[in-house]
């Protein structure tokens, strides 16, 4: 895979952006595995259409979205993983994770931390 590239999409453009989004195979978070993907998603996109996440899409070299997450910032100075899907999750996740640091280091951010409650 070429060097993929992460790209923030605005809540404005997030019904252009999601039928990308909803075929990506969904990391379910862990203890909810008997949470359908269909209601994720749902939660998912009803959240970053609002505002109150920001939806990160992981284009590959060809361009093709090949991952995403989604970011919460929090009053303690944190950046909060919520949501993170895509296809071969062995060749993408740690590149994936590295870059949640660097966005947190980057932002002025203490931490970076992916949760699960969330869902």
């Amino acid at each position: 895979m070429n060097r993929p590239k992460i790209y923030v999409v605005p809540p404005e453009h997030i019904a252009k952006a999601w039928p990308s989004i909803e075929t990506l195979d969904v990391v379910v978070p862990q203890g909810k595995v008997d949470l359908l993907k269909e209601d994720i998603l749902k939660t998912v996109l009803s959240s970053v259409a609002s505002g109150a996440e920001e939806l990160h899409v992981v284009i590959d070299g060809g361009g093709n979205t090949v991952a995403c997450f989604t970011t919460i910032e929090t009053k303690d100075s944190g950046l909060l993983v919520r949501f993170i899907a895509g296809q071969d999750v062995p060749v993408w996740l740690g590149y994936i994770m590295r870059n949640i640091i660097e966005l947190a280091g980057t932002r002025g951010l203490r931490y970076a931390k992916v949760i699960s409650k969330a869902f």
